[in-house]
């Protein structure tokens, strides 16, 4: 009988492995039905290429995101807020002064008060509506390259 000390025989799979490798499946099939892709195709090598290429649709979900707001100063009414803050007595403190933390969360308050009476609320834009910028340069440099086959 011949001695064959260079072959390993591995057993099966234990059950934590396979449980394992099924959720990793599980996870992986999940991702790809989210992505979602659809007509795939298995087309010919393109220029000296190798191997096949593939073209399929790819449908990506878009997630809404609340927008983005931010005060415009540089729309803000300047008049009215120097106005309203010389009608305040800031020298004047009670006998029994509150500590210097209460005076600073008033003075803030007052402050994003008047942001909100005299300073206008922007809204950014949300520059991302699909793929970046660069991706669709790639779909369009596609389009004129293959126009033909079309």
């Amino acid at each position: 009988m011949a001695n064959f000390k260079h072959i390993f025989i591995r057993a099966s799979l234990t059950e934590a492995e396979r449980r394992r490798d099924f959720d990793l499946r599980k996870q992986a099939r999940e991702r790809n039905q989210a992505i979602g892709h659809c007509n795939v195709a298995v087309l010919p090598p393109l220029g000296g290429a190798n191997h096949a290429s593939l073209a399929f649709d790819l449908f990506v979900p878009i997630v809404t995101t609340k927008p983005v707001t931010y005060l415009d100063f540089a729309n803000a009414n300047f008049d009215a807020i120097p106005e309203e803050l010389s009608n305040m007595d800031w020298r004047s403190l009670p006998d029994d002064a509150p500590p210097i933390d209460a005076l600073y969360h008033r003075f803030a308050f007052t402050m994003h008060t008047l942001f909100s009476r005299y300073v206008p609320v922007k809204q950014r834009r949300h520059l991302w509506t699909g793929y970046p910028r660069h991706i669709i340069n790639l779909f369009e440099h596609r389009d004129r390259a293959f126009h033909f086959l079309r």
